[in-house]
């Protein structure tokens, strides 16, 4: 997992790691919240979970393309490269969108369920 983090270049993949354990954090919280919170309360922070999950993506969309600019940058200034080095660079590039994109569908999916839990505990408490 380290070699991943290091790999994919610390400057992106450590804050997309502090988005993962806030996102997580914010899912445990909300797992275990009391169900006489308020419910507009609840929501809003139901959909920070959604919104970390979104920026993390981003933040890995972001890593990836200035990888690429930075690698086509220094095959220019190398000259000629073969074709695994410039493959091996598109690899290392996409390490940070794939972790964001992990880390957006376990953050959107929870969204989702907590949405629905919420939506159920609030149509029990009505009816």
């Amino acid at each position: 997992m380290l070699n991943f983090l290091i790999d994919g270049g610390p400057v992106i993949t450590i804050p997309q790691t502090a988005l993962f354990i806030i996102g997580l954090l914010l899912i445990a919280r909300a797992l275990m919240g009391k169900t006489s919170e308020d419910q507009q309360q609840k929501l809003k922070q139901i959909a920070y979970i959604k919104y970390l999950g979104i920026l993390a993506l981003t933040l890995g969309l972001f890593g990836q393309i200035v990888g690429i600019y930075s690698g086509l940058q220094a095959i220019e200034e190398a000259g000629n490269v073969s074709p695994q080095l410039l493959y091996a660079g598109v690899r290392t590039s996409s390490i940070t969108t794939l972790y964001g994109f992990v880390i957006f569908l376990i953050c959107y999916t929870s969204w989702i369920l907590l949405k629905l839990k919420a939506g159920r505990a609030e149509m029990q408490s009505a009816g």
